[in-house]
């Protein structure tokens, strides 16, 4: 017998504390948010036997144009497969 802790909270406090609940769930808590009765579960997915969990590159993203120009560009993305880019604006 083992005993799963759940960490319960509101829509609203999830809201305002997505990234450390992400966090949480990430290091294996199981979240329940609850919102007008109805419950929604997260817990973090484990990998599957034999097969090895992919670590994103995100080298593209970070990299960027000089930061001194940063009103001169921006970020586009056209789909599932294709890679984020930087492109430059128009100035006027």
């Amino acid at each position: 017998m083992y005993v799963v802790r759940m960490k319960r909270v509101t829509a609203s406090d999830a809201r305002r504390r997505w990234f450390e609940l992400l966090d949480e769930v990430a290091a294996g808590e199981v979240l329940i948010v609850e919102r007008h009765g109805r419950r929604i579960v997260l817990q973090r997915e484990e990998p599957r036997r034999g097969s090895r969990a992919r670590v994103p590159s995100y080298a593209d993203v970070l990299r960027s144009p000089g930061l001194d120009e940063a009103d001169r560009w921006g970020w586009v993305w056209t789909g599932a497969r294709q890679p984020l880019r930087s492109v430059r604006r128009r100035t006027g």
